[in-house]
Formats: C-alpha cells, structure tokens, sequence
C-alpha cells in the first residue's frame, strides 16, 4: 500500500476508534466492526485495538467515559477467544504496567465504588465512569487470570502475575461480578481454557497470491520446463489444502467461517483446479506453451472478475435506458412545444422570458 493510502486509512479507522470510546451509545452503535475484524483475525486490527487501548487508558487528558470503553472493548475482544488477540494483549508490557498501577488505587479502602476518584474526576457523570471502569479493570484482571493462568508456552500469563501481585499487596477483588453476571451463578471453579491456534486467513491468502505471481512471473520470463511449473502448482495445491484443512477443523469444532473468507475460498479453490487442469494438458501436450500461458495469465490476473463484467453490463444497460427515455422525452416536448428557443447573454434581464438553461422563449406567430 502507498504511503498516502496507508496513512488515510489509519487516521480514518483512528477516527472511528476514537468516537467509539467517546461516548455509550457510540460504542454500541460502532463496536460490531471492530469485534467483526478480530473475528476474521486481522492482526493488523487486534495489534491497533491493543495499542489504542494502552494510549487511551494511560492518558491522562481523555475522560473517564473513553477510559471505560477503551477498556471494555478489550474485554469483549478477550470474549471472542481469538488466540492471536489473547497473546498480544498479554504481551503488551505497557498496557499491563498502567493496569496494575491503577489496580493499586486505594487498596486499603475494601469499599467497591472505590474508583469513583481514581481518575479527579468532579462531574458526576464521569464519576460514575471511573467507578465503572475501576470495577471492570479488578474483574477483567481476575477472569482472565482464572481463565489464562498459562500461555501457549506453558509460561504464566501477565493476567496471573499482576492479579497474584495485587493479591499479595492488599488488593481487595470484587466478589460479585457486575460485568460477569453468569459466573456468579457457577457454583464449581472453571476450568482454565486452552489457547487455541487461529488459523491465519490473512496470511494464507496473502502466500496464495505469491505463489501466483511467482507463476506468472515465471511464464513471463519464458520459462516452460515441466518440472518448474509443477513445483508452483503443487505449492498453490498445498496451501489450498491448508486452508481446506482449517475450515474442516472450524466445522468439527462448530465453528462458522466467516462469509467472506468462505466466498474467497470457493475462488481460490475453483482457480487451482484450473491451474492444475491446464498444467496437466501442457505437460501431456495437449496444449501448447503459448496457449498455456495464455491461459495461466487469464486465471492469474483476470481483466475483470465474472461479477464485475455483470455489473458494469447492467451498469450499461441501465444508462443505456436513461438515455433512451431521456430522448423520448425531449422528442415529446419539441413535438408538443411551438416555442422556439434562442441562447442569450442578457438572461439575468429577462428572468421571464427565458427557461432554466438561460435561453430566451420566443413565441411563434
């Protein structure tokens, strides 16, 4: 991506974060797009929600309200039990640094509603926000301990390191959850959960595309030996089986796909067989090299996708219509009309004797 493109982008996805956390009904109304990333595992995403996250909290100048938001949109991110997001929250040194300097507040007072002056707030409205998001900072801290004590390397988590430090210190927790009503009604201690690998769709489709271009490169450089060309098919035939490998593994698990990654798969796949196909009629010379190639360069880098020629052709037969009705109805209204239309510079002089486009009407006799 360009710079300029790149830089666009990530000043307008920082914009929508930022009035996501400005207020609550922002945040309900905009948080689906961001969980929706997360769910098809942008990493680009889940590593921008975790410093964006860091950057808000620690702030001392952004309000209590997006100190909250900030802080809830990562719980709920935690709550798609995306691995990828689960480790680099647990990475991010910083963000936990803040949290557990803030988890300190007080601690000698056992009171709940503590947090209200965490943050000087005087507005009472943001009160209530430092109370919420001191209560929501103790009990995410504490989840997520008991669901995350060990990483994907058998190593304990920062959860569990800064909830056992805030314990030993004299940090009381809340015993009633209020922002994870259903485990107070658990009457047995859950068990951890496993973080589990995310496939990477991203990352797969991304070396697909490389494999094709490194094809098309290859026959654009003339080169031809059989044995080349079918190492590149069969790496384009192994990554689409990595990918056809995960989604069977998402429907045992009774996992959904996400769409858009399933329509892309339906692509890739129907494009390999292609490949494949043609690969195996040119090494068994039933085709030859210029009409190989040919034929890899359509699939590789098509002029305009099936759905994109339908829509450009409904595109033109629409404007095709307009037109036509258009004409129709000007030929009705000359053929109604008697008046006679003469263009004029002194239109301005004459706002009765002239139509829309500045042309004065004169009537014929």
């Amino acid at each position: 991506i360009k710079n300029g493109r790149f830089e666009s982008t990530v000043l307008a996805i920082s914009s929508k974060y930022q009035q996501l956390v400005r207020s609550g009904k922002d945040y309900v109304g905009g948080k689906d797009q961001f969980m929706k990333e997360i769910k098809k595992n942008n990493r680009n995403m889940i590593a921008f929600i975790i410093e964006e996250g860091d950057n808000v909290i620690s702030n001392p100048e952004t309000t209590p309200t997006s100190k909250f938001h900030a802080l809830l949109l990562l719980k709920e991110s935690v709550e798609t039990q995306n691995t990828d997001f689960i480790l680099q929250l647990n990475g991010h040194r910083q963000l936990w640094h803040t949290l557990e300097a803030l988890g300190q507040h007080k601690k000698e007072v056992k009171s709940d509603d503590r947090g209200k002056d965490l943050f000087g707030a005087t507005d009472t409205a943001q009160k209530k926000y430092s109370e919420l998001f001191f209560r929501l900072l103790l009990e995410c801290i504490q989840v997520w301990a008991e669901d995350y004590p060990l990483d994907n390397n058998n190593k304990n988590t920062r959860f569990a390191v800064v909830m056992n430090r805030l314990k030993q210190s004299g940090v009381k927790f809340p015993e009633k959850k209020y922002f994870f009503p259903a485990l107070n009604t658990q009457k047995q201690k859950r068990e951890p959960k496993k973080l589990k690998k995310t496939f990477d769709w991203e990352g797969a489709y991304a070396m697909l595309e490389e494999n094709y271009e490194l094809l098309s490169q290859s026959l654009e450089a003339g080169i031809l030996e059989v044995d080349i060309l079918q190492a590149f098919t069969q790496e384009i035939q192994q990554k689409i089986e990595a990918i056809t490998s995960a989604m069977n593994k998402m429907f045992a698990e009774g996992e959904e796909v996400p769409e858009e990654y399933w329509n892309r798969y339906t692509e890739e796949a129907n494009r390999s067989e292609s490949i494949l196909k043609a690969f195996n009629d040119f090494s068994a010379k039933k085709i030859n090299d210029v009409m190989f190639s040919q034929m890899i360069q359509a699939l590789i880098k098509p002029k305009q996708t099936p759905g994109e020629g339908m829509q450009q052709q409904d595109a033109a037969q629409e404007g095709a219509g307009r037109q036509e009705e258009e004409e129709k109805k000007d030929n009705e209204y000359q053929q109604e009309s008697n008046d006679c239309l003469l263009y004029t510079s002194d239109a301005a002089d004459d706002l009765l004797c002239v139509d829309l486009g500045g042309r004065r009407i004169i009537k014929k006799k």
